[in-house]
């Protein structure tokens, strides 16, 4: 099944004019990552520290994402904790760390998120701020 984050990157790649619809579904939209500890297991709603279960190859760490926990869970080989988030929150813990972001690995729909794109996504995007305003 193709989700609206498919749709719009299908869409960016046609037309790299329209990659602010694929920006701000990633940085509004709900996704999940693999943790280390299961959020659900602490204990008397303790806040637990988020720790993404990371991915390395030749060009680096890569915290895995996914936009639909479905994918998540069957790209994953071993069980692990499983937690959501907001995209632009995830860009957001993780821009002093030296990793990337691969959304949808295993997909025809994967994109990585370079350092510099995290960095430029941060500095410049306000679109998380207003969700409700339309991209130009």
């Amino acid at each position: 099944m193709q989700t609206n984050l498919d749709k719009a990157i299908d869409n960016a790649r046609k037309n790299p004019d329209k990659g602010d619809e694929y920006i701000n579904l990633f940085l509004n939209g709900e996704i999940f990552i693999p943790v280390w500890d299961d959020p659900e297991d602490s204990e008397g709603g303790e806040q637990v520290e988020i720790r993404p279960v990371t991915a390395n190859n030749e060009d680096g760490d890569f915290i895995m994402a996914f936009d639909t926990r479905e994918r998540l869970e069957s790209w994953m080989d071993v069980a692990r904790g499983v937690t959501s988030l907001q995209g632009f929150t995830l860009l957001s813990m993780v821009k002093d760390q030296p990793v990337q972001i691969c959304v949808n690995a295993g997909t025809q729909y994967m994109k990585v998120f370079t350092r510099d794109e995290i960095t430029w996504l941060l500095e410049n995007s306000t679109v998380a701020q207003n969700p409700d305003e339309p991209s130009e």
